[in-house]
């Protein structure tokens, strides 16, 4: 039986095939056009379409075929960013447009408690932010999806039909499958599809458009008396071009549909191997496709929206024929438990056992205040958990896991903490850092990264003032003995990246982005290194896996000599503010180069054989700040 890793790759091998042929149909509609207008010169000409052997001819209607590709071209292009702009917001808008209601993390809710719990788990192990959380109260099957361009502003939204029917690993397969379509891009790329489908349905549009002025032209042309007047002959001559325009529009629609849909499937299937990738359980991820077969309203959404994210749930939600968005239910589940039948029925037997026996768990589970850090299960961090949740506390939470153990670096520290806007946004703010920080030195370095991650999602909907101010209180902190550690780095550009998202940049070519990119290499060597002679070999590895793609590399001929001690001085590896600045920088990578840039970074953390805790912290943060969220150890 293949496994889920074959069933990905396969899955990416047909997606890139599909998104070939979709520019494929957007060209051949292109060229379409420029045959109908070639076609109508040769008809008007006296040589008829005999005139196409005549290379004299082509140079005369040269022109006229350029400006009909590029009006073509123009009004796909023009729709399609319109399109893009509308459904670009972000993913609250498209749950709550749907009905759904935001989980607050002081829920008493157990079932909502217990869905929260499983999102923070599947965000530490994909990698990426802890998105806002919704459930749809209204909607009774069992169904989910994922919405928003970035993994920085996206929601996972849960029908309360999936809360009262899943088992908690059934839930962990079926957000896990949401998050993989954040990790993959898959809402970025519906995004583009439905524009670009947008695009093409203007053209059948503007076909529509010119028929109908035709058809009023050619009502008014009785009423004119002149002998010379050809408005009827203009009006029909208008109603057959526009004709030809609607249907070449809309043959490109059907193609583009088409294409769209299956493009979603593969990705579907992309998605459940994914999911099982974080989950590490094929029987969850089968068992829930079985609860949702089972159950009478399957996986239908009963809100007029559903036809709009009808590509982003995790199962159908409604009827689909030609144009579905997901493979069959028993596909699917075969994928994971080759023997199925399709027989629903056992699992339909058990339904209401199932129920409550699900709402008791959930209970116990909420009482026991459970989360995803196993550092934090025990009744001595229990006040810890709950500060990460709550806005007025986890501040200090974050604060707390930067302050050092020299007192006169601490002493500054604290002296930052006490004043500045900050202090007074929230009151006692270096007290209780001070009083978080001995039980956050207790954690391991992955867990207070894990912990603080947690605390920053809570403060996702504080005033952009409250925020900023303590972004730089938290600059304040990280930088006052002048160098920089994996875990103040990691802290300091998650804040960053989930609270303060930088403007979108344009695409930059990566050769023009080499010394950025040295310079992130190197701060990386200098983290993992006990040697100037390692860091030196670790830098190096890192440059060779960059040069195909962006060419000479700074640095990489001789090193500066930074060391494991020294990272992040200035008289060492590249100062904080230089390394988050060539990160920033490096945010105008392509998302192939990025991936390129995540293989070279990967190389010089790995040149000694080893992945340590500090190296495995910079790396995720580094991919998660320059927008390649999801790099895993």
């Amino acid at each position: 039986m293949p496994s889920f890793l074959d069933y990905q790759e396969a899955a990416r091998k047909r997606t890139r095939v599909l998104v070939a042929l979709y520019v494929l149909c957007l060209a051949g509609l292109v060229a379409a056009f420029c045959a109908l207008v070639g076609g109508a010169a040769a008809m008007g000409s006296s040589d008829g379409l005999a005139a196409f052997s005549d290379p004299m001819f082509f140079e005369e209607i040269g022109p006229a075929l350029a400006i009909t590709a590029l009006v073509v071209l123009g009004i796909v292009g023009i729709a399609t960013l319109v399109k893009s702009l509308q459904l670009g917001g972000g993913g609250c808008a498209v749950a709550e447009g749907l009905g759904g209601v935001q989980v607050s993390a002081g829920t008493r809710d157990p079932l909502e408690k217990r869905l929260l719990n499983v999102v923070e788990e599947m965000a530490i192990a994909s990698g990426i932010a802890i998105p806002a959380v919704y459930v749809l109260p209204g909607e009774r099957g069992i169904n989910a999806f994922a919405a928003g361009t970035s993994p920085n502003q996206a929601a996972v939204a849960v029908t309360r039909g999936a809360l009262e029917n899943l088992s908690r690993d059934e839930l962990q397969c079926v957000v896990g499958h949401e998050f993989s379509h954040i990790l993959n891009g898959d809402m970025r790329l519906n995004v583009r599809l439905l524009s670009s489908i947008f695009g093409i349905v203007c053209i059948a549009v503007f076909g529509r458009v010119i028929i109908r002025l035709g058809a009023e032209m050619l009502a008014r042309a009785p009423r004119s008396r002149k002998k010379d007047d050809n408005t009827a002959g203009v009006a029909l001559a208008a109603m057959a071009a526009g004709a030809a325009i609607w249907l070449l529009g809309s043959l490109g629609v059907l193609f583009g549909r088409i294409l769209q849909s299956t493009i979603s499937r593969q990705r579907e299937f992309l998605a459940d191997a994914s999911a099982v990738q974080f989950t590490r359980n094929p029987v969850g991820m089968a068992s829930a496709l079985k609860t949702i077969g089972a159950v009478s309203r399957h996986s239908s959404l009963s809100s007029p929206k559903a036809g709009e994210v009808a590509h982003m749930l995790f199962a159908a939600g409604g009827m689909e024929l030609l144009f579905a968005s997901h493979p069959p239910l028993e596909k699917r589940i075969r994928r994971f438990d080759p023997g199925f039948d399709g027989d629903y029925r056992p699992v339909y037997a058990n339904l209401s056992r199932r129920r409550e026996a699900l709402m008791s768990s959930a209970m116990e589970e909420a009482n026991d205040d459970a989360v995803a850090l196993h550092a934090l299960l025990a009744a001595a961090y229990r006040p810890l958990k709950r500060a990460v949740r709550e806005v007025s506390h986890a501040p200090a939470v974050i604060c707390g896991a930067l302050l050092d153990s020299d007192s006169s670096v601490r002493m500054t520290q604290m002296r930052a903490l006490s004043t500045g806007a900050a202090a007074k946004a929230y009151p006692g703010l270096a007290d209780e850092a001070g009083r978080w920080s001995a039980q956050m030195a207790t954690l391991s370095l992955r867990d207070k990264v894990s912990t603080c991650e947690l605390a920053v999602s809570s403060l996702r909907g504080e005033p952009e003032e409250r925020r900023r101010a303590l972004a730089e209180a938290l600059h304040s902190v990280v930088s006052a003995d002048g160098a920089v550690t994996p875990l103040e780095f990691a802290v300091e550009q998650r804040f960053r990246n989930r609270l303060l998202p930088p403007p979108p940049v344009p695409s930059v070519p990566a050769r023009n982005l080499a010394r950025p990119a040295a310079a992130v290499l190197r701060a990386l060597a200098a983290f993992g290194a006990n040697s100037d002679e390692a860091a030196e070999a670790a830098f190096a590895a890192g440059a060779a896996a960059l040069a195909a793609t962006f060419g000479d590399i700074p640095g990489s001929g001789g090193g500066n000599g930074a060391t494991k001690s020294d990272a992040g001085k200035k008289d060492g590896a590249p100062d904080f503010a230089q390394f988050s600045e060539a990160l920033d920088a490096l945010r105008a990578l392509s998302p192939a180069d990025k991936q390129t840039f995540l293989a070279a970074c990967s190389a010089v953390v790995r040149a000694d054989g080893t992945l340590t805790d500090d190296e495995a912290v910079s790396m995720a943060a580094v991919a998660d700040t320059i927008g390649a969220a999801g790099w895993t150890a």
